[in-house]
């Protein structure tokens, strides 16, 4: 059912693999008004991919990686393919992956040409208090661009001449916040890596990504096509 959902949608799959004797990690969301509470899939860390799997040919043409660090061997690896062929590195750090701590995840950070935590993963990785803090503290490490997704705050946008944030849209009928910070980074990586727009530019269509997907039910049931991205952009800008 997912690889039909992602064929439909025009994604390749051919380097997505059914792994015989392993269980696809099927996670329970708890939605109320609004906000989520996830229970984790014990599978997500034990059904992953071999080493003997990756295809540096075809990681070799891509533009940009964007990860989350779930498996760190994986992660190395993918890493070293990336930097041989001058990919841009993405990296999506989420509390449960910072809470290892950045001796155990620091090789692979600096690694990053952006990474883009939520809040609590961003303080949890630096032992800051606030979010503009640890964009600091993270900048000081070494990575050149930082942005800290803020849910309905917007994004912190951090670098190491400014620090700004970018508002989120005001959308009164949230139903699901569940993958609004993957529709962030998906849009994000488009809009900057490949379409080459502006910083701010990029974080407000991303912004535009999130507050599509929010008013619908489910991770994936509100990810919205270009169109109705560009369509909503429209009908909002004067309000940015």
């Amino acid at each position: 059912m997912l690889i039909q959902h992602f064929q439909k949608e025009n994604i390749d799959t051919k380097l997505t693999f059914k792994k015989k004797g392993q269980k696809s990690p099927v996670n329970f969301i708890f939605v109320v008004k609004g906000e989520k509470t996830i229970i984790q899939s014990p599978h997500m860390r034990t059904t992953k991919l071999d080493l003997t799997d990756l295809d540096e040919g075809y990681i070799s043409e891509a533009k940009l990686l964007h990860t989350t660090l779930i498996h760190p061997k994986l992660s190395e690896k993918v890493f070293a393919i990336a930097k041989n062929y001058d990919l841009k590195i993405s990296i999506d750090l989420e509390s449960q992956i910072a809470e290892r701590g950045w001796s155990k995840l620091k090789k692979m950070i600096l690694k990053a040409d952006i990474l883009i935590p939520n809040k609590e993963g961003a303080k949890m990785i630096t032992k800051c208090n606030t979010s503009e803090e640890a964009a600091k503290n993270l900048i000081e490490k070494g990575i050149p661009l930082i942005i800290i997704t803020l849910g309905k705050k917007g994004a912190l946008v951090t670098t190491e001449e400014s620090q700004y944030r970018i508002p989120a849209y005001n959308i009164e009928n949230i139903i699901d916040t569940t993958g609004a910070g993957d529709a962030f980074n998906g849009a994000f990586s488009v809009a900057y890596w490949i379409k080459n727009f502006t910083l701010e530019k990029s974080v407000k269509y991303a912004n535009a990504a999130a507050a599509l997907k929010i008013q619908n039910l489910g991770a994936r049931t509100g990810m919205p096509n270009e169109p109705k991205l560009l369509q909503f952009l429209k009908d909002n800008e004067k309000e940015l």
